[in-house]
């Protein structure tokens, strides 16, 4: 799975690094602003290599919504195929705001569940997908 991990807060970055080597089966790519993650979404497509997973932080360097910022472009440009946003504040996130974004999944930073099995379920629907989900 060709994936895109966006975080800027570098401790929470390499964690996700970690568990996503752990895991296996993915590709990533790191970046650290929406404007980077963008650029290399859009150098991706147009090599024909799309991103098959965003998992992207909500607040970035570049804006406290990158995360949105990120998931309409994706969603307008096909840049990918499933979205995840994270965030320490979820419940600010109305269901229109997600689906106007494009986003397949929201999930807390405090973790409610482990991020292996975040992941893993993640690298399952990108593999499968669900047409009722997407």
């Amino acid at each position: 799975v060709r994936a895109l991990i966006v975080e800027d807060d570098v401790p929470l970055r390499d964690t996700i690094h970690m568990v996503v080597d752990r895991i296996g089966g993915f590709q990533a790519s790191y970046a650290d602003n929406a404007s980077e993650a963008l650029e290399l979404l859009r150098r991706s497509k147009d090599q024909g290599q799309p991103m098959e997973l965003i998992f992207s932080d909500l607040g970035l360097a570049d804006g406290p919504a990158g995360g949105f910022t990120i998931a309409r472009a994706v969603k307008a440009e096909g840049l990918a195929s499933y979205f995840v946003l994270f965030t320490g504040n979820a419940k600010h996130i109305t269901p229109e705001q997600i689906k106007e974004a494009g986003i397949n999944r929201v999930i807390e930073k405090h973790w409610s569940l482990s991020l292996v099995d975040v992941l893993g379920e993640v690298k399952e629907a990108v593999l499968h997908p669900n047409p009722q989900t997407s």
